[in-house]
């Protein structure tokens, strides 16, 4: 898909003000497994259809937690692959996120290719996975980073 920059640096302004790039943890019973999460929040829905469009994913709904507040939606990349893709053409967009999206390029390179449902990994890898996870944990931490 041949995308404007003026699409890609739009994508980017949504994910540097409203976006989120994390790299979740979950355990199995064999081994820790990993993944990247790319999603972007935000109470105007039209906004969010125009990502799922020009960048595929899908869109849900995240309704309000309080009474006074309004629905929010909630768009996400939804394949490794997809991820990529998108982290590749907003990079050169990307201010506030940029070591982020640098990061999760990284990551996901270590699991293009292996298999979705059981991925294989050796120490090495999983030390690896390991350390981009708590490198992605320092990077979006709240508040001062002295």
């Amino acid at each position: 898909m041949d995308m404007k920059s003026e699409e890609l640096a739009y994508m980017a302004g949504l994910f540097d003000g409203e976006g989120s790039i994390y790299i979740g943890k979950a355990s199995s019973h064999r081994q820790q497994l990993y993944s990247v999460c790319l999603s972007i929040t935000n109470t105007d829905k039209d906004v969010l259809q125009w990502a799922v469009e020009h960048f595929g994913g899908a869109v849900s709904l995240k309704p309000a937690e309080r009474a006074h507040y309004k629905t929010r939606y909630l768009w996400r990349a939804q394949a490794i692959r997809n991820t990529a893709i998108v982290l590749e053409q907003i990079l050169p967009f990307l201010k506030i996120k940029k070591q982020q999206a640098l990061l999760a390029l990284r990551f996901l390179k270590l699991q293009i290719g292996k298999n979705r449902k059981r991925p294989r990994y050796n120490l090495e890898e999983l030390e690896l996975l390991s350390a981009y996870c708590n490198e992605m944990h320092i990077l979006n931490k709240r508040g001062s980073r002295l």
